[in-house]
């Protein structure tokens, strides 16, 4: 029997509350952050369960927008699952989850995607297809950084600032699939939320434009790059040479961490100079990421032409054309490709046709995996069809940086 479903309000602070201080005892200031404090939710992205007047079953959704490739989708992250330990095992969470599914496809929202605890979002199709922003690292010993000298001024973030910042945000993760599309809203929201205690926010200045920013946290036993940007590898220099300046403050650091994707130009000027990746996962053991689920994936693939005829474009198969089908558990699409210029079409019996596990489409979508890891479980008509999919979907470096998850761990 279904359970009535129904969108907190404002006045289910209480319940709420009563309700996380008991399933998630552990992140009780979190989610109520999360929740309740944050400017970008609404309180009916959230939806429960309820008996006797309390809440036994909670699910959130917050509705994004994201890259993939360089393209545009809208996507929605479910988070704050859970049900009251005695209310177990009767399917609560599931019927939530089921229901936000429906809602994001009749939304016309693209992608979800989640992190949670292993092995139980597969069964409402999710699969592991993003790595877990927070602890993608590089880093780099502080002593490898003493010759660099600084080309450019290094100063303190001002509110001013904050455009070029997110310009230069844009700019570096325009072709990062996963990346969020920011509004300058969140930045100063997260400019506003994260310059107290071991918080830093710098920029690199040509003398009058801003052409690279840091945020980063620093104590006498770490010194850690949340987030970094920058246009030119002048920027990156003054950076690093900012950060050894910064690191004969703290002896005890024996290495800066550098988190965000490996080709973020930072990472990739700091390579040269002898650094190393390192990843951990100290907040979800046994899971090494974001899980996905395609919600529509017509939509996904419409929302991705553009970029896959830039693909396509750049390949020896520029003037490849063919009328294709892409089947998997999540649905069909067809695609139509004259001349190198893909679009996404009714789905077609004439055409060529491809069935793909939804967890093997999923990964190859976002860019995580690629086809060819792939190989044994799919099985096309053709090597050129092979050879196309890997044109349109390559392996891409996705992440995620979720609006609100990296200012709640690193609070103080």
């Amino acid at each position: 029997m279904l359970s009535e479903i129904k969108h907190m309000t404002v006045n289910d602070y209480d319940r709420v509350m009563e309700f996380i201080k008991i399933v998630f005892p552990d992140a009780v200031s979190i989610l109520e952050r999360v929740i309740f404090g944050s400017p970008f939710r609404r309180p009916d992205n959230f939806a429960y369960i309820e008996e006797d007047g309390r809440i036994i079953s909670f699910v959130g959704l917050f509705p994004h927008r994201v890259r993939l490739g360089d393209s545009e989708v809208r996507a929605g992250e479910i988070e704050a699952v859970g049900t009251h330990p005695k209310f177990r095992g009767r399917g609560l969470a599931s019927q939530l989850m089921e229901y936000w599914i429906q809602y994001m496809k009749e939304e016309g929202i693209a992608l979800s995607w989640l992190y949670g605890i292993p092995n139980f979002y597969q069964q409402f199709g999710f699969e592991y297809a993003l790595p877990f922003h927070k602890y993608t690292y590089t880093t780099i010993a502080p002593g490898q950084l003493t010759d660099l000298q600084p080309t450019h001024q290094v100063r303190a973030m001002e509110q001013k600032d904050l455009g070029a910042v997110s310009s230069i945000y844009d700019f570096c993760n325009r072709h990062i699939s996963g990346s969020a599309i920011r509004s300058l809203g969140y930045w100063e929201h997260r400019f506003q939320t994260t310059t107290f205690g071991p918080h830093r926010w710098i920029v690199v200045s040509d003398g009058g434009a801003v052409i690279g920013y840091l945020w980063l946290t620093e104590s006498d036993g770490e010194l850690t790059v949340r987030e970094s940007g920058a246009i030119n590898e002048a920027a990156c220099q003054s950076m690093a040479s900012y950060l050894f300046e910064l690191s004969k403050a703290h002896p005890q650091v024996r290495e800066i961490g550098v988190m965000g994707p490996h080709t973020s130009p930072l990472a990739r000027y700091l390579y040269r100079w002898g650094a190393r990746r390192a990843c951990t996962n100290e907040i979800y053991p046994g899971t090494w990421g974001g899980m996905v689920r395609i919600i529509d994936l017509a939509n996904t693939l419409d929302a991705l032409s553009a970029t896959m005829s830039r693909r396509l474009a750049a390949s020896p198969l520029s003037n490849h054309s063919g009328c294709y089908t892409i089947t998997s558990e999540v649905g069909s699409a067809g695609l139509e490709i004259r001349q190198g210029q893909v679009r996404v079409v009714p789905v077609s019996d004439k055409a060529q046709g491809i069935w793909i596990p939804g967890p093997v489409l999923t990964q190859m979508i976002m860019g995580y995996k690629g086809l060819e890891d792939r190989a044994d479980v799919v099985r096309p008509q053709d090597e050129t069809l092979v050879q196309l999919l890997s044109i349109l979907f390559p392996p891409d470096h996705p992440w995620v940086w979720d609006l609100e998850l990296s200012e709640e761990l690193l609070s103080v």
